[in-house]
């Protein structure tokens, strides 16, 4: 990789950075201390807000590490590999994950309230909602720890790339990736019903089509091309079975691309809280009171029902 192509990944890494940790910083402080939105389907919004935000800060990191210092640290022994590579993705792992599944707990919570709004009103309590989203992170750290002991280390083939030495082509394909489309095929479903519902109830329901199309665009643009490619890059990582070569793996082009669009994933953390929070009346709301630091008295949405159908 050239240096002109170093310094622009940099760039587009500290500045999407700084947006992304922006942006969820005033979501999670908005929703941690406005009482009018200490309600349980609030708490999910936190969640993401939480999750994004630890991508912000630890998917940067991981970047700016292995484009600046990689290279410069033998993974050798155990505990180098554990400490410059296994550290790192960690969190990388149990941000990418726990943000994916925070968004299909919303879109569940939001197809509930619009479908049957009185069980959701009745049954989701917040203790159910904080339940929820604890669950959450323990399943996503428990995916992430699998790496400590299914890795590729030692390769001394590939042990210039942490993400290669910590990530298999069996973790990715038989862990990672069904995660994956699981969670994408489960949000097109509940996205569906909420706007078949919204068809039925609403004369005027371009707006619900409009935010169905824009939620899921944006979560298959962002996430889709990233996948891809790191399926690629584990496959072409591994020697050929014919032609054992134990040549160090060198392919700075696919390295180039994989970092692009791992900033691509990387912009997803910010648009979740400008689709998820941002865009939601109530919040839209009590963000203006933070960033303009004025108080207004004025009543807030009531309707869950309403507002999930067009938020």
């Amino acid at each position: 990789m050239t240096t002109a192509s170093n310094y622009c990944i940099l760039a587009a890494t500290i500045l999407i950075s700084i947006i992304t940790l922006g942006v969820n910083t005033i979501t999670i402080f908005t929703a941690a201390t406005k009482k009018a939105l200490d309600r349980p389907s609030h708490k999910f919004i936190l969640g993401l807000a939480v999750s994004d935000w630890m991508m912000g800060l630890f998917l940067p990191a991981d970047i700016i590490y292995k484009l600046l210092y990689e290279d410069y640290y033998k993974k050798d022994t155990y505990s180098k590999y554990f400490c410059h590579c296994f550290l790192p993705i960690f969190f990388v792992l149990i941000s990418c994950t726990s943000s994916n599944i925070m968004q299909l707990v919303i879109a569940f919570d939001r197809c509930t309230s619009v479908m049957k709004p009185v069980l959701h009103q009745n049954l989701l309590t917040k203790r159910i909602s904080n339940r929820v989203v604890c669950a959450v992170f323990l399943f996503s750290t428990a995916v992430s720890f699998l790496p400590m002991y299914w890795n590729n280390f030692p390769n001394e083939r590939i042990s210039k790339s942490c993400t290669l030495l910590t990530l298999t082509l069996e973790y990715y394909s038989y862990v990672i990736v069904p995660v994956f489309v699981v969670n994408l095929v489960c949000l097109v479903f509940v996205y569906l019903q909420v706007y078949k519902v919204a068809a039925r109830r609403l004369r005027d329901n371009a707006k619900t089509l409009k935010m169905v199309a824009v939620i899921l665009t944006c979560h298959v643009v962002c996430w889709s091309p990233h996948m891809v490619c790191r399926f690629f890059l584990l496959s072409d990582a591994l020697p050929d079975e014919n032609n054992q070569d134990n040549s160090d793996y060198e392919n700075p082009n696919i390295f180039l691309i994989y970092d692009c669009l791992l900033l691509l994933a990387l912009s997803s953390s910010f648009l979740n809280a400008l689709l998820y929070s941002w865009r939601t009346p109530d919040f839209k709301k009590a963000i203006k009171e933070i960033i303009y630091c004025r108080k207004q008295n004025y009543p807030l949405e009531r309707d869950v029902a309403s507002t999930n159908i067009h938020s």
